[in-house]
């Protein structure tokens, strides 16, 4: 008979995500506070740098964010890090198409992959007239490229529709001239592509 036996309960890494969630709700032994925009957010160093690259590296490495006591973030959203924040406590978090291309953009710049995946995937899902060339930009700038050719063809196959929409009209000249030029818009006539 063995001396020894190994007990697994794997619920306890959720019941001790669930505390730790609750103590920050609580800011109780919370050891920094992030600032995005003008909003801020009490924090648990560990928790940020175990579901997180960016915070691991700037938490460990010699860097002055590592000591100081706040932490200003840049180029992101109070939103979008509210989002981010909920998923390393929790392991959870809510895409829309209000928020799901801001996520995929924060979740890269944070580095994870898990929530990038998950917010690349949505997107794939939420193309409509309103949205596909913005996510068609955002899915070329960081190289995605099944999101890409969704959006491409949902742009060409709703041309009339897609020059319609404000996000048409935001599009710089040479997005314009690439879409125009695009030999599988599909049109009845060329000169509703001149029109546009």
């Amino acid at each position: 008979m063995s001396s020894c036996s190994q007990f697994v309960f794997p619920l306890q890494v959720a019941l001790n995500l669930r505390e730790m969630n609750l103590m920050r709700e609580q800011s109780l032994l919370t050891d920094v506070t992030i600032t995005a925009e003008d909003r801020e957010f009490e924090c648990h160093r560990v928790v940020l740098a175990s579901s997180c690259p960016y915070f691991k590296a700037m938490f460990t490495y010699d860097l002055r964010e590592s000591t100081e006591r706040k932490v200003t973030l840049h180029g992101i959203e109070a939103t979008s890090f509210a989002q981010i924040l909920n998923f390393a406590y929790t392991g959870t978090c809510m895409l829309s198409k209000q928020n799901a291309a801001d996520i995929f953009v924060a979740s890269d710049l944070f580095g994870i992959l898990s929530l990038r995946n998950a917010a690349e995937n949505f997107l794939k899902k939420c193309v409509d007239f309103s949205n596909c060339l913005q996510i068609l930009r955002l899915s070329s700038m960081y190289s995605c490229p099944e999101v890409t050719k969704i959006a491409k063809e949902f742009a060409r196959q709703n041309f009339i529709d897609v020059t319609q929409q404000n996000e048409f009209l935001q599009l710089t000249i040479d997005d314009v001239i690439d879409y125009l030029n695009d030999d599988d818009i599909n049109v009845a006539r060329e000169d509703l592509v001149f029109d546009a």
